[in-house]
């Protein structure tokens, strides 16, 4: 592990926010993240700054946002991150390989893939060999319409948002994994393990849970304690999760306790309705505009295409109500 992070991590365990930020602002500051990243960290600072916090029980869905943003940021640190004028450029670098040193004119070199040198600074960057240069922000689809149930338009309803990403300006900087149509728990299992920055869900649910399949094509709930075990260890890995189906406000709650921002309908919603909001939602993202702006084109389109849908739809973070 990074020694900076490692420090930032002890200081945490002391219950001292203050220091952590002290640690880490070595880190955010002195490289160049990808936006999701620095706005996430901008978002942990502001937080702490505006309300002093010191350590108590309550704060415990706080603390393992900290926690976990740090241990993803020491996994990021195995790449190393330039600015070229206006351009992020990202070059993998080997487990064992990540020597570095300083100038006299103040510049970092890291020493990259095969002996290329990077320069974090006054920037130049000399690599012949540029293997997953850019890493993208992943997107997961999952979608279950089981039988026996109202059948929904999920694959509709992912042509939509791919239509949508792929118009954005921004589109470069995502990618979709393989969509998982009808997904089982053991789809559900092997696509996570692919640490996705978005999941989107589409389909049935419940106060108690959402609809996936089972292998012979009926439902299975999916028990909102099953969830909460699984997104417990994406705490830092995703960061948004969009459940686009009935009574997920209670799921939404709960994951967002993870510091992942959380969407989900406090009622019943058709499959017109999610389908609008899924469009605006993807417009925006691939405008690269933060979740909440977001939420707010999602939110127009709604209001555009349905019409009035107050209090159904919800944002969640920190296992709060956003007021949006």
């Amino acid at each position: 592990m990074n020694p900076i992070i490692e420090k930032a991590l002890q200081q945490l365990q002391k219950a001292n926010f203050g220091g952590y930020f002290d640690e880490m602002d070595k880190i955010m500051y002195k490289f160049t993240f990808p936006i999701q990243d620095t706005a996430m960290y901008a978002e942990h600072k502001d937080k702490f700054i505006s309300n002093g916090y010191v350590y108590n029980p309550g704060l415990s869905s706080f603390f393992k946002s900290l926690e976990g943003f740090a241990k993803h940021v020491d996994r990021e640190m195995n790449v190393a991150l330039v600015k070229d004028n206006d351009v992020t450029v990202i070059q993998e670098t080997p487990k064992n390989h990540n020597a570095s040193n300083t100038q006299g004119n103040g510049n970092t070199i890291i020493q990259g893939v095969n002996n290329s040198t990077i320069h974090v600074g006054n920037v130049s960057v000399d690599n012949t060999n540029k293997p997953n240069q850019n890493v993208k922000h992943k997107i997961l689809f999952l979608a279950s319409s089981p039988d026996g149930m109202t059948q929904v338009s999920t694959d509709k309803e992912y042509r939509i948002i791919k239509t949508e990403m792929s118009q954005g300006s921004h589109r470069d900087f995502y990618e979709f994994l393989q969509p998982q149509f009808s997904v089982t728990i053991s789809d559900l299992l092997r696509a996570m393990n692919d640490e996705p920055a978005y999941v989107h869900f589409s389909g049935h649910g419940a106060n108690q849970g959402i609809y996936i399949s089972k292998e012979d094509g009926s439902k299975q709930l999916m028990p909102n304690v099953a969830l909460e075990r699984m997104f417990k260890k994406m705490q830092g890995i995703t960061k948004t999760v969009l459940l686009n189906s009935c009574y997920s406000a209670e799921q939404a709650k709960i994951i967002s306790a993870f510091g992942i921002y959380v969407i989900g309908n406090n009622i019943a919603v058709n499959d017109t309705a999610a389908i609008s909001f899924a469009k605006g939602f993807y417009n925006g993202l691939g405008e690269d505009k933060s979740v909440e702006d977001a939420y707010n084109d999602a939110m127009i389109v709604l209001l555009t295409e349905i019409g009035d849908t107050k209090n159904k739809v919800e944002v969640w973070k920190d296992g709060e109500l956003l007021d949006l």
